[in-house]
């Protein structure tokens, strides 16, 4: 079956305009992050991807991202020829990705709180805070009055959904705070325009036994993994307070113990957490960031008889068979659509694994990532 990408321009009043005349395009959705897009066009069609401008683009009719322009480029070689344009941006989830959650996003600056703490379902959660933060129901606190345009999101309504958790935010990344609600809830987080809006929701990713991937299918590319021992077995999670007084507790992986006869421990600092649910979350998760086993990556192909959009999508858990008799069940953590007009080709690559498509690119990006996390904790709680 022929695929179709259809990508049209959006003006800065969100209205549809007419398809781009692109001649290349890229687009990757990413999983619990910013996706992103590039187009290559002719340099006519400059002034719809100019500032407040962004794209609609739809797969098979049916509409997978809308974004902003964010890194027009414009090259001209000849005095007869207007040149080209590459033009890049983000999808709508930039805008949570752009904002931090204040720990009294109901105030002003000047009358700040310790932080803005938040207890109910995941969805629940996760929803209060973008409403709070980026939402039109947001106080006028939030809002620049010399920047009346800035766009907000609209808050889908909430059914509830995912465990009961607690969260704590003090001028955090407003995203980061979404993925850590999420966590290993099995939801997935969507930032799309609806109509003359743009909407934020929450869906339940789906698992999708009937997805299966391996070279002998015919459906598989590549693929690395492996079975390690884990950089920690133990965490020490450092909750509130001083010396003899602090609140210490740990969290075991014990079957890793077992079986590699080995024990590891790490130290995990939530002095700023006062909950038990989140003091032990946080020795979970880095547990679970330990972990060296399972898929590195790996990456699918589209075939006529497993499609993206047509049997599995974005976050949902499918198996991959890296060798006959191994399987592993892991997360589409992202999807590249790349299209040439000018060859007809349009080739779309799915990825499993932390390495390509995660939020990290590498075990390394991940690692700084954590640092710059705990930097950022200690300077706002100073």
């Amino acid at each position: 079956m022929i695929r179709n990408l259809e990508i049209y321009s959006r003006d800065p009043d969100l209205r549809r305009r007419g398809p781009l005349p692109w001649e290349s395009a890229s687009i990757t959705l990413s999983h619990l992050s910013v996706s992103t897009w590039s187009l290559t066009m002719d340099a006519t069609a400059a002034d719809r991807v100019a500032p407040g401008w962004g794209i609609i683009a739809a797969l098979d009719q049916e509409q997978i991202l809308t974004g902003s322009v964010e890194d027009p480029e414009r090259e001209r070689t000849s005095a007869t020829s207007p040149g080209t344009i590459t033009v890049s941006g983000a999808d709508d989830m930039g805008l949570l990705a752009a904002m931090l959650a204040w720990p009294a996003p109901d105030r002003d600056i000047g009358v700040q709180l310790v932080a803005d703490r938040r207890t109910g379902p995941a969805e629940t959660v996760i929803k209060g805070y973008v409403d709070a933060n980026v939402g039109t129901g947001r106080v006028a606190a939030r809002r620049d009055p010399a920047a009346p345009l800035a766009r907000e999101v609209t808050v889908a309504a909430d059914l509830g959904r995912g465990p009961e958790i607690s969260h704590r935010a003090r001028f955090d990344p407003l995203l980061d705070v979404v993925r850590a609600c999420v966590g290993e809830s099995g939801l997935g987080i969507s930032c799309q325009q609806q109509g003359d809006a743009i909407v934020f929701d929450v869906w339940e990713t789906e698992d999708r036994p009937n997805a299966v991937f391996s070279h002998e299918l015919g459906n598989l590319q590549s693929v690395r993994w492996r079975d390690a021992m884990p950089e920690a077995t133990h965490a020490i999670v450092g909750g509130p307070g001083e010396g003899n007084a602090r609140d210490l507790r740990r969290r075991s992986d014990s079957a890793a113990v077992q079986a590699w006869r080995m024990a590891a421990e790490t130290f995990v600092d939530e002095r700023s957490e006062e909950q038990d649910g989140p003091l032990n979350r946080a020795g979970d998760q880095a547990l679970a960031d330990a972990r060296r086993a399972g898929i590195i990556e790996a990456t699918l192909a589209d075939t006529p008889r497993l499609r993206y959009g047509h049997g599995y999508g974005l976050g949902d858990r499918v198996t991959i068979h890296p060798e006959p008799g191994t399987a592993y069940t892991d997360q589409i953590t992202s999807v590249t659509i790349d299209a040439n007009r000018r060859d007809g080709t349009l080739t779309i690559t799915p990825t499993v694994g932390w390495r390509s498509g995660g939020l990290y690119q590498t075990r390394q990006d991940r690692e700084i990532a954590q640092l710059r996390r705990a930097v950022g904790a200690l300077e706002r709680s100073l």
